[in-house]
C-alpha cells in the first residue's frame, strides 16, 4: 500500500501525536504510524523500511525523547537514503542530536507546541500539508548551502511562452497591466520561497526586519541592500546568483496557469495579505504552494526584481529586461497589509532603489548550470 505520509515518533509523545494524524487522515492522507512496537533485526527491516519506501514523506516528531531515540535515527536515516521528503515537527524547544542533526540540519521545520494548541494545530496542518503537496509540484529541487551556514532551496523554472499581463475583466486589475505574449528562452532556477531572516543573517550578519523570527522573510530591505546580499553570496559561492527579472518573476508566480492567484486556489490558501494576515509578516512556507512548488509569490511581502520599471510593449518579446527612463525598480506579489487585487500574479508595483519598508522583502534566482546540488550520502546502520 503507499502512504502520503511515515509518521517517525518517540512512543512517550503519543498522546500529542495521534490527535494530530488522526486529523490528518480524516483529510484524507494516508498516514503510516507504528502504534503496537516492532522488535529489532529483521521485523524492523521488513516492516519499517517497506513502510518509508511507500511513503512519499516522513514526518518527524521532534522532542526531547524522540532526539534521543536510536528508532527516530534509524527511520531518518532509512529516509535520507531513499531520498523521502522529511518533515521535522517540532514539539518542544529541545535540541536535536548529534546524529539526528546531521540528517535534518537546514530543513524548514513546523512548530507544534505554545499555550494554543487547537490554534498551533491548525497552523500546523496547513503548513504540513503544503509541504507534502510540493511533492508532486513536478518541478526539479536543488538547495544550497549558503556562507554562514543556512540552506536555500530552488526550483526549476523551464523555458517556456506565456501571457504577461491581465485581461480587461481580471477583478482588481489596474493601469499598466498590458497582456502579452514573453518568451523565456532559458531556464532558471527560482528560490522556494522569499529570503528569510535565518538566510539573510548568514550572510550578511545582521537583521533588518520589524517582525522577528528566523523562518520570516526577511523586510525592511530596500533593492540596494538586496543587492549587496546577492554581491555577498557571489562573491564566495560563484553562483550568478541574482533578482529574477519582472517577467521571470511573473512567469514563475502563474507556474502555467491564467488565474490571478496562481491556479491553486483562493488568495487564503496560498498568501498572507490585509485581511487574515493579523497585520504582520508570517513564517514562510506556511501556506499553499504553486503549481511548481513556489511558496508566498502572493502576499507576505512585495519582492523586488532586478528591472527599472517601464511599460509594458504593444507586442511579444523574448527575454525582456525593464528598461525605464527613470530610477523606480519593479516589486510583485503584494503583502501582509495588501488588499488582494494587490496580490495577483499580474499586480505590479515600483519604488526608489534606496526605499525599505517592513513590507518589502525578496528572492533570488539562479541562472541554469551554475553552483552545485548539495547530495546527501547516508548508509544505513553504520552509525
Amino acid at each position: 500500500m503507499k502512504y502520503d505520509i511515515f509518521v517517525s515518533y518517540a512512543r512517550k509523545d503519543s498522546e500529542i501525536v495521534q490527535p494530530v494524524v488522526d486529523r490528518l487522515k480524516a483529510e484524507g492522507y494516508r498516514c503510516w504510524m507504528d502504534v503496537d512496537g516492532i522488535e529489532s533485526g529483521d521485523a524492523f527491516k521488513r516492516k519499517i523500511v517497506a513502510a518509508i519506501k511507500n511513503s512519499k514523506s516522513l514526518l518527524f516528531f521532534s522532542s526531547k525523547d524522540s532526539n534521543q531515540s536510536q528508532w527516530t535515527l534509524k527511520e531518518i536515516n532509512v529516509a535520507v537514503e531513499l531520498k523521502k521528503l522529511i518533515i521535522p515537527v517540532r514539539l518542544d524547544g529541545s535540541v536535536y542530536s548529534d546524529d539526528i542533526l546531521l540528517d535534518v540540519s537546514g530543513l524548514d521545520f513546523v512548530s507544534y507546541y505554545g499555550e494554543n494548541r487547537e490554534m498551533e494545530l491548525e497552523r500546523m496542518l496547513t503548513a504540513l500539508k503544503s509541504k507534502v503537496a510540493s511533492c508532486n509540484a513536478g518541478s526539479d529541487a536543488r538547495q544550497i548551502v549558503l556562507p554562514g551556514g543556512a540552506i536555500m532551496r530552488f526550483r526549476l523554472c523551464a523555458a517556456g511562452v506565456f501571457t504577461m499581463g491581465s485581461p480587461l475583466d481580471e477583478v482588481g486589475r489596474d493601469e499598466g497591466e498590458l497582456q502579452h505574449n514573453v518568451t523565456l528562452t532559458k531556464a532558471f532556477w527560482m528560490s522556494e520561497t522569499p529570503v528569510t531572516q535565518q538566510q539573510w543573517k548568514s550572510v550578511m550578519k545582521d537583521c533588518p526586519s520589524r517582525f522577528r523570527g528566523d523562518d520570516l522573510p526577511v523586510e525592511n530591505v530596500s533593492w540596494n541592500r538586496s543587492q549587496e546580499f546577492i554581491k555577498k553570496v557571489n562573491s564566495r559561492m560563484k553562483l550568478g546568483m541574482r533578482l529574477p527579472t519582472e517577467a521571470e518573476w511573473e512567469y514563475a508566480c502563474r507556474a502555467g496557469a491564467p488565474e490571478a492567484f496562481g491556479g491553486i486556489g483562493s488568495l487564503d490558501d496560498m498568501g498572507w495579505y490585509g485581511d487574515n494576515s493579523g497585520g504582520m509578516a508570517h513564517p514562510v512556507g506556511c501556506k499553499a504552494a504553486n503549481a511548481w512548488g513556489l511558496y508566498d509569490m502572493h502576499g507576505n511581502v512585495w519582492e523586488w526584481c532586478n528591472d527599472k520599471f517601464s511599460e509594458y510593449p504593444h507586442g511579444d518579446v523574448m527575454n525582456p529586461l525593464g528598461a525605464g527612463k527613470g530610477d523606480l525598480r519593479a516589486l510583485r506579489g503584494g503583502s501582509w497589509h495588501s488588499c488582494s487585487a494587490s496580490c495577483r500574479s499580474a499586480a505590479r508595483n515600483a519604488m526608489p532603489p534606496g526605499f525599505s519598508s517592513n513590507r518589502f522583502g525578496f528572492r533570488v534566482c539562479l541562472d541554469v548550470g551554475g553552483g552545485s546540488k548539495i547530495t546527501r550520502h547516508n548508509t544505513l546502520g553504520t552509525r
